[in-house]
């Protein structure tokens, strides 16, 4: 079997002839004629890590809010996957969620109520008395 070898000195000799040849050549001619440019614009994708570019993996969390007040369950966090990153942000969407359900709830209750909301719901109310999301029975029973 004959092992491929490549000649490094002429791929560099090669490669510094295109450059000299594109340094010394006016295209200004042909950019003139071009009717069409493609313009490239940036955008950051919403599950890259800022820090390091990997990609993130979203990861359901439950965001409480308002110091508890409000629970958003299950929205996705993603989490930097990278070793050593560990970067972590919340979905852009729920983020402004988040950000517009903080600033509800300070507008319609005062700053020091200690209280907690009343849930429209007797069932959710016996599940969070019992300390337990699986309870079903009364408070007290399993």
């Amino acid at each position: 079997m004959k092992k491929k070898t490549f000649d490094r000195e002429a791929i560099r000799q090669a490669r510094a002839e295109d450059a000299a040849y594109l340094d010394s050549t006016d295209t200004s001619a042909e950019m003139a004629q071009e009717t069409h440019w493609l313009k490239f614009e940036w955008a950051p994708r919403e599950d890259r890590c800022d820090r390091c570019g990997a990609k993130m993996q979203p990861f359901p969390i439950d965001l409480p809010l308002s110091g508890g007040r409000v629970v958003l369950r299950q929205v996705a966090r993603y989490v930097c996957q990278t070793p050593g990153c560990g970067q972590t942000r919340l979905v852009p969407a729920v983020a402004a969620l988040a950000g517009e359900i903080e600033s509800l709830v300070k507008r319609v209750l005062p700053t020091g109520a200690a209280t907690p909301i009343a849930s429209p719901w007797p069932h959710a109310a016996q599940m969070r008395e019992g300390g337990s999301e699986y309870e079903t029975g009364a408070p007290g029973q399993p």
